[in-house]
């Protein structure tokens, strides 16, 4: 006897194999407000796809662990290290947003310019992943609760200042 479903047990298409022996993966994500079609090998880490591929400079490469924040974007508009999602991780239709984009709230811009006037440093290897915590915050309406912003610096620093700069930037009213 034979069963008859109206679902068709198809699998996905097969990753396309690469020169070098790994996995190609396309995926359809929207960076920044536009949609792309982006390819890349299956095990390379988010933040290498977006400086190397899309050119998003605001994304560092530090620590790959999430320790520093260097390379934290917004992922369907949580936080993320870049550095430890792999491209395969990501679902077709991914929202991913770098501090390119963010940087225009006013209130993020406001945060920015507390972070400039308060610190002493020189690298500036913090302020993309203080724009997007910035950003995040002021999304979750957090921006003027100490715990909230602790909990949001959690694995961000400031190589010159360290975590009080920041947390001080982002209190500021």
């Amino acid at each position: 006897m034979t069963l008859k479903t109206p679902f068709k047990n198809q699998p996905s298409p097969p990753p396309s194999e690469e020169a070098g022996g790994g996995f190609l993966l396309s995926r359809a994500l929207v960076v920044n407000g536009e949609s792309s079609v982006v390819e890349a090998p299956a095990q390379s880490r988010l933040d290498a796809v977006l400086r190397r591929q899309l050119k998003l400079t605001s994304v560092l490469h530090g620590c790959e662990s999430a320790d520093c924040g260097a390379c934290r974007v917004l992922i369907d508009d949580k936080i993320a290290a870049s550095c430890t999602v792999f491209f395969c991780d990501l679902h077709d239709g991914a929202r991913v947003q770098t501090a390119e984009a963010l940087r225009e709230s006013p209130r993020v811009r406001a945060v920015l310019t507390a972070f400039m006037a308060e610190r002493d440093t020189r690298c500036a290897l913090c302020v993309g992943g203080l724009t997007v915590t910035a950003a995040y915050l002021e999304h979750a309406q957090y921006m003027q609760v100490a715990s909230p912003v602790d909990e949001a610096l959690e694995g961000a620093n400031c190589a010159c200042t360290g975590r009080g700069s920041l947390k001080r930037a982002l209190l500021a009213r």
